[in-house]
């Protein structure tokens, strides 16, 4: 038995278990079924997702920190939004980055994150390609119109009118498998205009659920909502947890974005250890 140690970070809402891995705990095979016990909410901690802070070193370059991240359900997605901000917060609790500002490597690329001087956290998201309409899409109260939008996660973004009565479960668990998606499907967000931006609320594949908020999804939604309402960044999104994120961008010539950024609240809830067998 071993005993590990972890902190549980939020972002927005969007909860997380993150482990100092830079000694690995946890052998390779074994990491996506503790990815799955550590998330669970009545027999683990508890959270949408696991990250194991890792760091690389270079015959040529200094050391840098990456990540192995893992939804609930131990299905690897390429990035998090929100767990980057965290993963700021992380390393400064833990002194792992010399500044409040630094760069980690994902499987997305080289993230940017920064502790902003107010307190909230800011990271650097992944280049867009232009968005792309998909029509008629058959789900629970349907068909629906959905921007297809890749923020480094795919997304699908449907424009709605009204969110609070809104199937998001089962709308969203039949958007997110549709055919259209492609065979690994995608994160789904319902997203309305409001007069100080959006309000967005997303179902999030590997999580199997409504979650608090969503990162990637927040940023998909304002970028798809850029490109068919017309909307300039900055754009305020309000999320299901009631947080705001603050998305930036500039358009591209092609209707993609460049330049993308989020912000907004992270914290540190408490740390803990959990005894396993490895």
């Amino acid at each position: 038995m071993t005993l590990i140690a972890f902190d549980k970070m939020e972002g927005a809402g969007n909860d997380f278990v993150f482990v100092d891995h830079r000694r690995p705990l946890l052998p390779e095979p074994a990491r996506a079924h503790w990815a799955r016990i550590l998330c669970d909410r009545k027999f683990g901690v508890g959270a949408d997702g696991l990250v194991l802070v890792g760091e690389e070193t270079g015959p040529d370059s200094p050391p840098m920190l990456n990540w192995d991240f893992f939804n609930a359900d131990g299905t690897r997605p390429a990035m998090c939004g929100n767990a980057a901000r965290c993963m700021a917060l992380f390393a400064r609790h833990h002194g792992l980055a010399a500044a409040d500002a630094f760069a980690f490597r994902a499987p997305a690329g080289i993230i940017e994150v920064a502790i902003l001087p107010g307190g909230d956290v800011r990271v650097g998201m992944p280049d867009v390609a232009p968005p792309r309409l998909l029509r008629g899409l058959e789900a629970p109260g349907g068909p629906y119109d959905a921007w297809w939008v890749d923020t480094g996660v795919p997304h699908a973004v449907v424009l709605a009118g009204e969110l609070d009565r809104l199937d998001v479960a089962g709308a969203g668990r039949a958007l997110r498998r549709h055919p259209a998606m492609g065979e690994a499907g995608a994160n789904v967000n319902f997203a309305a205009r409001e007069a100080d931006g959006l309000r967005v609320r997303t179902y999030e594949r590997g999580v199997e659920g409504e979650t608090l908020a969503c990162g990637t999804g927040a940023t998909a939604s304002a970028i798809a909502c850029g490109r068919a309402m017309g909307l300039r960044p900055p754009v305020r999104v309000g999320t299901a947890g009631g947080f705001f994120l603050q998305i930036g961008w500039t358009f591209t010539a092609e209707g993609g974005a460049r330049g993308v950024s989020m912000a907004g609240p992270a914290r540190r809830v408490f740390g803990g250890r959990m005894e396993i067998t490895v």
